[in-house]
């Protein structure tokens, strides 16, 4: 079960998986079904890696769908129900400069996950509720997630899937579109509505060589007054090409074409052509890295046109038995002409670590820096570069109490220094948390 911070805007799309073999007698878990869910929603590196690495052996064998159970058990043992309660607590909600704004965050949840595997079909449902509560405004805000999944994973050269998601999301904040931009409307709730779908498939050329088409469509209806020219539309088409040098290295290259409508402002509707190449190494099973480029071109309704450069690395490293550790690094750069040129650039590294100090209790560490660099202008005026830097640091602590229920608690620190008006601030959160499944 996931906590819905206010800057979260990023919603996933996808949440199928071209699934391993099932061994006989055992069923979904719910904390392998929230891992199955969790892995959906992650920024992960586009690889060839499937979307979802479903664990072998999680669903029941298809000969016990026809034993002759009874439909109560055959429902029970593929639903999994949870709840939970998150409180936070904050020093700068709106993360300003001067009078910062304390606020006390209550957030009780609950999920329903529905998983059937029948032969090579996995289909099924989840839907999530947060309901939260922010003390000082005496003001309640809400999310519903539901999604309907399937894949079809034969034992042929092909394999496909698609999804079906709906988020409705009512708050009294909101982030901006800039990193760091949290906003406050006092008259109103922030309601946004997003419709997402995505089929995906999957072709074995031969046994080194596979390709992945992908066809995406989202629809975002902000039904904020004060927000409607937010309302977009997205459709994108990408295809990727997966080519396995050896056992240890993968190289995969792709292109991907984006549609972007911004309803009320077809001067901001964009089209964007991109190309990617990257790899995949796996040492062994205790180490593996990844690392990705990406270079499109886009154009604007208004004349406008950018052209972007990416990079990034991921390293995954089991130091230990109880100790496991990633360390990543982003670079992404776009370059926007008009009547004259501004280049806005934001890199950094990142590094996390998990720890289990005991059979029941572990401890989770991040830390994270991130720079934002903008030089130039659009309009052939001069102008002040622009510059920021965020620092961030967490920490967590999960205990698991019995079976289904764990307890977490942590800190998340947020640091940021400018050289414009209004950047140079500060957050602290306190972060406590209780999950049970049913």
């Amino acid at each position: 079960m996931t906590h819905r911070g206010a800057g979260l805007l990023w919603i996933a799309a996808c949440l199928f998986a071209l699934h391993p073999a099932r061994a006989e007698g055992q069923t979904l878990s719910y904390a392998e079904a929230q891992t199955l869910l969790e892995n959906a929603r992650g920024g992960t590196l586009e690889t060839p890696e499937r979307l979802i690495q479903v664990p072998s052996g999680l669903f029941s064998s298809e000969e016990s769908v026809s034993e002759g159970i009874s439909w109560v058990d055959y429902i029970r043992e593929r639903l999994h129900v949870a709840f939970g309660y998150d409180l936070q607590v904050t020093d700068n909600l709106l993360l300003e400069e001067e009078d910062p704004f304390h606020e006390l965050i209550s957030t009780p949840e609950a999920e329903i996950l529905f998983a059937d595997p029948r032969g090579d079909l996995l289909y099924g449902a989840q839907y999530e509720n947060n309901s939260t509560y922010y003390h000082r405004l005496a003001t309640w805000g809400f999310s519903h997630d539901a999604k309907l999944f399937f894949d079809v994973t034969p034992k042929a050269r092909y394999q496909y899937g698609a999804t079906y998601r709906i988020d409705i999301t009512e708050s009294p904040t909101i982030a901006g579109e800039d990193f760091d931009d949290v906003r406050r409307n006092a008259n109103e709730l922030f309601r946004v509505v997003q419709h997402a779908g995505v089929v995906k498939f999957k072709y074995d050329l031969n046994p080194t060589n596979s390709l992945r088409p992908e066809l995406s469509y989202v629809n975002r209806d902000d039904q904020t007054n004060v927000d409607a020219g937010q309302d977009r539309r997205t459709f994108a088409a990408r295809v990727d090409w997966d080519h396995d040098l050896t056992p240890l290295w993968t190289i995969f290259g792709g292109y991907e074409y984006e549609d972007l409508n911004i309803l009320h402002d077809k001067t901001k509707d964009t089209q964007t052509h991109s190309g990617r190449v990257g790899f995949k190494y796996k040492a062994s099973e205790l180490s593996k890295a990844d690392f990705l480029m990406k270079i499109g071109q886009g154009s604007f309704g208004s004349g406008q046109s950018t052209d972007e450069l990416e990079f990034a690395f991921n390293w995954d490293r089991q130091l230990s038995e109880r100790t496991k550790m990633t360390v990543s690094y982003q670079d992404n750069k776009t370059a926007s002409f008009l009547a004259g040129r501004e280049t806005f650039r934001s890199y950094g590294p990142g590094i996390e670590m998990k720890h289990q100090l005991t059979p029941l209790i572990s401890v989770n560490p991040k830390l994270s820096w991130r720079r934002h660099l903008t030089e130039g202008s659009t309009t052939g005026a001069s102008a002040a570069d622009v510059e920021r830097e965020f620092y961030r640091a967490k920490v967590e602590f999960e205990w698991k109490l019995a079976d289904g229920t764990k307890m977490t608690a942590g800190y998340d620190f947020l640091r940021s220094f400018g050289n414009t008006a209004g950047t140079d601030y500060e957050e602290n959160r306190i972060l406590f948390g209780f999950e049970r499944e049913l």
